[in-house]
């Protein structure tokens, strides 16, 4: 939050540097072109600092998150959950990174080497590029739940099969919470899988 304000502060500034200085017309400052172009640079740091931070829809979204997992925690089922039960489901695959790919124009001075990179690979397109190996898993927990069969899909992991399976083995039990009345709202307890 405080680096938003500092942004819209930084741009407000800008904006009032380049106004004032476009029709300066004292002698006091010999140069004011020099303050112009400062203001412009304060508009592109403030566009950087801007772009960077997080959307707040974003950050709403991961809040409401944490409010519906702690909610769960404090009012939900607790179901324990025999991790050698689970089955796990992984889909890996090789692909060009997103930073590689050339999505656009670079938006910051970190971009630029990628943005000719990029250049270099489509007057060079014989050139090795590398590609990262991503892995999606998903743990899937069959239970009986309110005299129903039901089927728990955990969050996407971004771990190999093998990976999860030596986690798995080393931790044996875990948590699931599940809402009192809607057992589709529930919350698989993997924070063992980051450490």
């Amino acid at each position: 939050m405080l680096r938003r304000i500092l942004a819209y502060s930084i741009f407000a500034l800008g904006i009032l540097t380049i106004l004032f200085f476009r029709s300066y017309e004292g002698e006091m400052i010999p140069y004011p072109v020099v303050f112009i172009v400062l203001g412009v640079f304060m508009l592109i740091v403030a566009y950087i600092i801007l772009r960077r931070l997080p959307l707040i829809k974003a950050q709403l979204e991961h809040l409401k998150r944490l409010h519906d997992v702690s909610d769960l925690k404090a009012n939900g089922i607790m179901i324990d959950v025999n991790l050698a039960d689970c089955e796990i489901r992984d889909n890996s695959y090789q692909a060009i990174p997103e930073a590689d790919a050339g999505t656009g124009f670079p938006e910051g001075i970190g971009d630029l080497e990628k943005y000719f990179e990029v250049i270099d690979a489509l007057k060079n397109p014989v050139r090795d590029r590398k590609l990262a190996e991503i892995h999606q898993s998903i743990l899937i927990f069959k239970t009986k739940y309110n005299n129903r069969n039901m089927r728990f899909i955990s969050r996407v992991l971004t771990k190999d099969k093998a990976t999860i399976s030596f986690l798995l083995d080393n931790q044996k039990h875990t948590a699931l919470y599940v809402d009192k009345t809607d057992p589709t709202r529930y919350f698989f307890d993997l924070d063992f899988l980051n450490k």
